[in-house]
């Protein structure tokens, strides 16, 4: 509410950012600390393990973008109803599901790593093609569906990188800051869409003009998002220090 009635650089806005870094680094700060912390901070000078949290964190901000307003963009675009909107993103969600089994499956024969790097590319591909064709109701379930092909082949092997990442001990702790990670970017992702639609000038005779390029947009954060992914999946990939062929992850 604040970022929609107020610029960035107000003291509505900037009080409660000023709040949470403090507050965040406090958190670090006594968790260091203290011999048995609630988060054990120190697991985060693993490379590997900082990295791939990263991922996840962009990787929840591409899908939770996504799976937010994928309905209201077809409300919008097609002139289709709440009901018929929602039971419309299904092939997307399905796309997610039979993806994320798939990759699975290629983490056994390729290694998690690898398997993360193809489909932070396929997402990063089809969330741009995504982005530039959804003109009629046909291409929109075609490439929404490529969407969540991208997103799901991406899922499984993100989790199981940082599991291993984080040691035998640790994996009860790392599945949880994974998915802390992701709900993030999950937070953030929405957050920022909402304050682009927020600034709006919703008496404008060019409303829906102006709606359908904040969409546009907001679907071109997927894609950096997922090029991001990309960036930091090959970093992940060159820091390994040896291959270990024929194993679940690498």
């Amino acid at each position: 509410r604040n970022l929609s009635n107020h610029s960035l650089i107000s003291l509505e806005v900037l009080t409660p950012f000023i709040v949470t870094v403090v507050s965040a680094l406090l958190f670090i700060f006594v968790e260091m600390k203290l011999k048995d912390p609630m988060m054990d901070i120190r697991i985060f000078r693993k490379f590997s393990f900082s990295l791939y949290n990263i991922v996840s964190f962009f990787f929840g901000f591409s899908m939770f973008l996504s799976v937010t307003f994928l309905p209201s963009y077809i409300q919008l675009s097609f002139g289709y109803s709440v009901s018929q909107s929602v039971y419309a993103i299904n092939p997307f969600a399905i796309s997610m599901i039979f993806s994320a089994i798939i990759g699975g499956i290629m983490m056994t024969k390729i290694g998690g790593r690898k398997t993360m790097l193809f489909g932070s590319i396929l997402l990063s591909v089809f969330s741009i093609i995504f982005t530039l064709i959804h003109t009629t109701p046909v291409s929109f379930y075609i490439t929404s569906i490529l969407l969540g092909f991208g997103l799901g082949i991406s899922m499984t092997p993100m989790n199981h990188i940082v599991m291993e990442e984080g040691g035998r001990e640790n994996q009860g702790r790392s599945a949880g800051i994974v998915s802390i990670m992701r709900s993030m970017g999950g937070i953030i992702g929405p957050t920022l869409a909402g304050f682009l639609i927020s600034r709006i000038d919703f008496s404008s005779f060019f409303v829906m003009d102006e709606l359908l390029r904040t969409y546009r947009r907001i679907f071109s954060m997927v894609s950096a998002s997922a090029i991001l992914m990309v960036i930091l999946s090959v970093l992940g990939l060159l820091s390994t220090k040896k291959p270990m062929e024929g194993r679940v992850c690498e």
